[in-house]
């Protein structure tokens, strides 16, 4: 928790982000679904505004697994098809190493 908020106020627009991916894993662990999907929403929006797509895809996905319905789809959908867009092989495994993921169900 001190560590995101140390990077919480740091200026630079490409590393406030981590700070909302921490506090969505903090939420996850503490099974805070709806805050984790908070905060996951937060930072792939802020991942994407510093240019960091690939980070933005993978909270996207990982936001996918909180997110019910067609609004969860569209997610998953939309970062996966970026990442193979991009060249990636496995966007799970890209999604599981860049961001916190909520646990199976």
């Amino acid at each position: 928790k001190a560590d995101a908020k140390r990077i919480q106020r740091d200026d630079l627009p490409t590393v406030r982000p981590f700070a909302a991916a921490i506090h969505a894993g903090l939420a996850l662990a503490e099974r805070r679904d709806a805050e984790a999907l908070r905060q996951l929403l937060l930072a792939s929006d802020a991942f994407r505004s510093a240019d960091m797509r690939l980070y933005a895809a993978a909270c996207d996905v990982a936001a996918a697994g909180l997110q019910h319905g067609s609004d969860g789809q569209h997610l998953e959908q939309g970062g996966m098809a970026w990442m193979r867009e991009q060249g990636v092989v496995n966007p799970s495994a890209m999604t599981a190493m860049l961001c916190p993921l909520p646990r199976s169900r």
